[in-house]
């Protein structure tokens, strides 16, 4: 029998630069996060219609259901957003798209509220694994021992992370 190979074309473009102010208003906006630079050449792939990657020397983001997050990848951004840390038997699950639990965080000195996105770094070798959105706040944690506080909105292994490495982007 002859096999079917469907191969889907990925679209891969640059950005206009009004629509890089957009964005660059947009990461102000909701991060605080400025650039001193004007920035040129960003690069953006669609994962489907609704979501893309967009990439340039100073952000990597997701835009996905009107939300943009910053995206794992060698990314400055993961360091200028409250992060917090988790023990080593929390990795495979969140890197299989659960929500961070309580028990599994050691360590979170950032201020944030519900509602904040979070990086989410592993203990050992102090790698982002993931970016959430907390639904309780920091000074919450210490009074929680159980359940979810952290939305799981993208992590290592992802589609994002599937698409983005396909691209070829992440070897420039």
């Amino acid at each position: 029998k002859p096999s079917i190979i469907i191969i889907c074309c990925m679209k891969i473009y640059n950005i206009s630069k009004s629509e890089i102010n957009k964005i660059t208003k947009q990461l102000n906006d909701l991060y605080s996060i400025s650039f001193e630079k004007k920035i040129k050449n960003v690069k953006v792939v669609e994962v489907d219609d609704e979501n893309l990657i967009a990439v340039c020397d100073h952000f990597k983001i997701i835009r996905t259901n009107d939300l943009i997050l910053p995206f794992l990848f060698d990314n400055p951004m993961l360091n200028e957003i409250p992060k917090i840390v988790v023990d080593q038997g929390a990795i495979k699950p969140i890197c299989s798209g659960a929500s961070i639990m309580r028990p599994g965080i050691v360590k979170h000195e950032d201020d944030f509220a519900a509602g904040d996105i979070i990086s989410i770094q592993e203990e050992k070798f102090g790698k982002f694994i993931a970016i959430g959105k907390a639904l309780i706040a920091n000074s919450e944690l210490n009074h929680s021992d159980k359940g979810s506080v952290i939305t799981n909105l993208h992590y290592i292994g992802d589609r994002f992370w599937k698409q983005f490495n396909d691209s070829g982007l992440s070897t420039k």
